[in-house]
């Protein structure tokens, strides 16, 4: 394996330039669009959550989570896989899209299920949280459209994908804001955030189909469903432990304090979670690049991993501090005084943009050692810390104990996992190095 701390940095051949280019171009779309995301969410979103107040945004942001604790399950694991694939083998893209489309299908469903059953069995049959995790839930289905999303990242053609649900969002934007002047009860909010995840299913095959790309009919049949398969139950693994320790903070908030408190906690959330996608968007766009790096320059890889984890880490410092100061004055002018005891909150949860995106910048090099039963289990460990934190602070500390759960739980899940398998410690010691935003050293054994 390669030396992942001490690698120098070698001169870049013009491809090498061309390829990060193109990273650049592709990131700036999917960077773009979570502008307009963070836009309607800072706009749309604060006037939504004085619209319906802490008790009734709790409720939706209950559902939500729900939906998207059992949303892991969705993708069955399969989509890093697909654009790496995708990358590998151009020629059969329509034999792993219409794969991928199958086994979205079915996990779509299964998600759906649980997330309803999961609200049935904590609330019973009558509860307005069962019907709002219903309705939400069928967001989690219709997710099934990002399986398009494969292709335009394995060809860097991000700005197709943008546009289609940049369409959605603005539609849904549009009815957001014609349910609050219609003074809409919760129930029709929950319905229409399914909805967009629907529209943005049909926009992107619709762009796909623009671009020549096949959409084909959803199949489970051929040799490409058992490869998938084969490697992708880590990934449905650590998609639902992942899914865990991101949303439980809210569900057992609800379970364990009271809705009002799911309230606060979500209205802080928000104006953190906005900015998860950006380490997220940069490493979309990275994969297919490392991919490619890892067979046709070697030399080059672990370096150019080393500077990718160590912009990362700074994004997450720029991000995480302004918030933070900002937290007392922020919260009171954007949501009003009912949500000023969330200020902790917003505190707090903003170190974890730091976490994940040193472990978002790692990914692909588990993916291309083909190690993802590992980070299986780092994001298992990562899930029992946070949960178990959860039990003991909620009670103590309420929203803070939550927020401080969660962050405890990105930092095992993310960096502090790696010390477990000798294989990942150069990970560990990559990732500590780039937190201190410190340079490669030269070259030694590991």
């Amino acid at each position: 394996m390669a030396d992942l701390t001490h690698a120098p940095e070698p001169v870049r051949p013009p491809a090498a330039i061309d390829g990060w280019a193109r990273l650049a171009k592709n990131s700036g779309w999917l960077l773009a669009e979570k502008a307009v995301r963070w836009a309607a969410a800072l706009i749309v979103g604060v006037w939504l959550a004085r619209y319906l107040g802490p008790t009734s945004y709790g409720q939706l942001g209950y559902a939500l989570a729900l939906a998207g604790l059992w949303g892991g399950l969705a993708t069955l694991g399969v989509d890093n896989l697909v654009v790496r694939e995708l990358v590998r083998q151009p020629e059969e893209r329509r034999a792993i899209l219409a794969t991928a489309l199958g086994l979205r299908l079915i996990g779509g469903g299964l998600a759906a299920i649980g997330a309803i059953a999961t609200a049935w069995f904590l609330r019973g049959s009558g509860d307005l949280a069962v019907i709002l995790t219903a309705l939400t839930s069928l967001g989690v289905l219709w997710a099934v459209g990002e399986t398009f999303d494969g292709w335009f990242q394995a060809e860097l053609r991000a700005d197709l994908a943008v546009r289609a649900r940049t369409l959605a969002l603005l539609l849904v934007t549009a009815g957001r804001i014609a349910l609050i002047l219609a003074h809409a009860s919760v129930v029709a909010f929950a319905a229409l955030a399914a909805l967009e995840t629907l529209l943005a299913a049909i926009a992107l095959a619709w762009a796909a189909r623009r671009a020549g790309v096949p959409v084909p009919r959803p199949q489970l049949a051929g040799a490409w469903t058992g490869r998938l398969l084969r490697e992708c139950w880590p990934n449905i693994i650590a998609n639902l432990a992942v899914m865990a320790y991101m949303r439980l903070d809210r569900v057992l908030l609800g379970e364990l304090a009271d809705e009002r408190s799911v309230g606060l906690y979500s209205a802080a959330a928000s104006l953190v979670e906005v900015w998860y996608v950006v380490p997220i968007a940069l490493v979309t766009s990275a994969t297919p690049l490392f991919t490619r790096l890892r067979t046709e320059d070697p030399a080059r890889y672990p370096a150019d991993l080393a500077r990718f984890a160590r912009l990362l880490a700074g994004l997450g410092l720029a991000m995480a501090l302004p918030l933070t100061l900002a937290a007392p004055w922020v919260l009171p002018l954007l949501f009003g005084e009912a949500f000023r005891a969330a200020v902790p909150v917003l505190m707090i949860l903003p170190w974890g943009l730091v976490l994940i995106g040193l472990g978002v910048a790692v990914s692909p090099w588990y993916l291309n050692e083909r190690l993802l039963a590992l980070a299986m289990w780092r994001h298992l460990l990562g899930m029992i810390v946070g949960v178990a934190l959860h039990f003991v602070l909620i009670p103590r500390w309420g929203t803070a104990g939550a927020a401080v759960a969660t962050v405890a739980a990105f930092a095992t899940a993310h960096v502090l996992g790696n010390a477990l398998d000798a294989r990942t410690r150069p990970i560990l010691r990559l990732q500590l190095r780039a937190l201190f935003l410190l340079p490669p050293r030269s070259p030694v054994s590991p």
